[in-house]
């Protein structure tokens, strides 16, 4: 005759339920829980756009911070200085007069006081009575420029240029870009923010060993209350959990659960559930303490569990209903 799940005892050497999932090998493999794969991804993609924020701010910076000493800049749109100032750069000037230019500089020309700043190279310099005249040419253009530059003052002589940073200063002026620019950060860190607040990052950001009260123990009714033990250890023996006066099944099956997604559990087995007490087995790839497991079941069941007793590689839990929880607490 077949037996029920109630008949089974904890001698049986067949486990009623493997969390872990199974590849195609045949290896176990436990399934990461959600919650911590989406913190991951977020740490890893706070990294990444913390990076890419860094590099375009430390491009902005050296194509506009000049401005404030005095410098003038000019964003690079064509092709025609293409050896020399790749379009899309930035090309940061300084005030320089005539005399002061040479022959190889890059300077800023205008065909009318209100016309666009053309960046081209000084290839020849003459002086006559009216003045210096430069004679300049685009490094991929042809020929000269068919007008020389007349410099009656100072005129703007390329110091340095920044690549990209033309393109970023183009984008950031475009509604998309502002978004882009401003929100996504924003967006990304509330994330982030959010997500360090939960209960459940909480759990896992909590230190991984405590201080043993030494305090003696506390008689409540039938229960004894005992203080968290200290940390158990990863061994080749899983921990063997006792889960008494379990009142479902549905509890049972989320305990394991439970225990298969703590983060410091490699997996997790039903052994056997008998008569409303269930023993279950959690194999660690790090330290746990058996508070940490107590709550941890608390939060994934909803159950409210006491810790009754603690050995090497065993730990006993006791459900307590909340009505039995307002005893103990009136009592204490």
């Amino acid at each position: 005759m077949a037996r029920g799940l109630s008949d089974m005892s904890k001698d049986d050497s067949t486990r009623l339920f493997h969390w872990p999932k199974t590849t195609t090998a045949g290896q176990a493999l436990r399934a990461p829980a959600l919650p911590r794969v989406i913190g991951s991804r977020l740490r890893l993609l706070s990294y990444a756009v913390f990076a890419i924020l860094l590099v375009i701010g430390a491009l902005v910076a050296a194509a506009t911070l000049p401005v404030l000493f005095g410098y003038h800049t000019y964003v690079v749109n064509g092709g025609s200085m293409e050896s020399g100032l790749k379009n899309g750069s930035v090309a940061v000037a300084k005030a320089t007069s005539p005399s002061g230019l040479e022959v190889g500089d890059v300077i800023a020309r205008r065909e009318s006081p209100q016309g666009p700043a053309v960046l081209h190279r000084i290839v020849r310099i003459t002086d006559d009575d009216t003045g210096r005249l430069l004679y300049t040419l685009g490094d991929a253009d042809p020929a000269a420029d068919p007008e020389p530059v007349m410099l009656l003052g100072s005129g703007d002589k390329v110091i340095y240029s920044v690549p990209y940073a033309g393109y970023i200063l183009n984008f950031g002026e475009s509604t998309l870009g502002r978004v882009l620019l401003l929100g996504a950060p924003l967006v990304l860190l509330a994330s982030i923010t959010l997500y360090e607040k939960s209960p459940r990052r909480r759990r896992q950001q909590r230190p991984e060993s405590r201080q043993f009260s030494g305090e003696t123990p506390e008689a409540s009714g039938d229960l004894t209350l005992v203080p968290p033990s200290p940390t158990f250890q990863p061994a080749a023996k899983p921990i063997s959990v006792s889960l008494v006066d379990l009142p479902d099944f549905r509890g049972l099956m989320n305990a394991a659960r439970t225990l298969s997604e703590f983060p410091a559990a490699k997996h997790a087995s039903i052994i056997s559930f008998k008569s409303g007490t269930a023993v279950l087995e959690i194999t660690l790839r790090v330290p746990l303490l058996a508070a940490e497991i107590a709550e941890g079941l608390q939060a994934g069941t909803g159950y409210r569990f006491l810790i009754e007793e603690v050995q090497p590689q065993r730990l006993r839990l006791r459900f307590v209903d909340p009505a039995r929880q307002r005893e103990l607490s009136s009592a204490a």
